[in-house]
């Protein structure tokens, strides 16, 4: 079958496409079609408070998540080590816990990731404001919203939690039809 590029709010490998790579994104390859796979359910710790806190409730400053792109799973792993993986669940480990269609390579995106899918939003339907993996000080993470691309929140707070992983297509390039020399004797 001939390679479909992706779309965004395309549903494939355990969720909808929320954001595909573009010349100058860190990671863009032309060779390959990139990009990021929301969740197509948003996680809650606690039923009925819609959305988890950013860690245990430990304030521990973390100090190296990065905004980057490409950097939301090592976030999520950092706070995850710094946070524990018993008691109340929050919204790193919501996202690494986090299981569908037999994936288990979600994460919770990083602040510059997040920020790309909610320029889709409205077409993938997100509504509020969700937590990222960037850390802005001892007490603060950032929790975007559409249309708010910097906002920051205390991590104590409860705010929506949507789950994303990665993927990567090799884009199939076209190799034209061997055409045999004929013999001119």
């Amino acid at each position: 079958p001939a390679f479909v590029p992706y779309t965004i709010g395309q549903s494939t490998d355990g969720g909808k496409v929320g954001y595909i790579l573009q010349v100058g994104d860190i990671g863009y390859d032309a060779l390959y079609q990139k990009g990021l796979i929301i969740g197509i359910t948003a996680l809650e710790s606690v039923s009925g408070y819609g959305g988890a806190k950013w860690d245990f409730g430990t304030d521990v400053l973390i100090g190296t998540t990065s905004p980057n792109m490409g950097e939301g799973n090592n976030n999520t792993t950092k706070i995850i080590a710094s946070s524990g993986i018993t008691g109340e669940s929050y919204a790193a480990r919501l996202c690494s816990d986090y299981s569908n269609a037999g994936l288990t390579d979600w994460f919770l995106p990083s602040k510059n990731e997040l920020n790309k899918i909610l320029i889709s939003g409205a077409v993938l339907g997100l509504t509020g404001n969700f937590w990222s993996s960037t850390e802005n000080g001892q007490y603060g993470a950032y929790a975007l919203g559409v249309g708010l691309s910097n906002n920051s929140d205390s991590k104590s707070n409860y705010n929506a939690v949507r789950t994303v992983r990665t993927f990567s297509y090799l884009i199939p390039v076209a190799i034209p039809p061997i055409i045999p020399i004929t013999d001119r004797h």
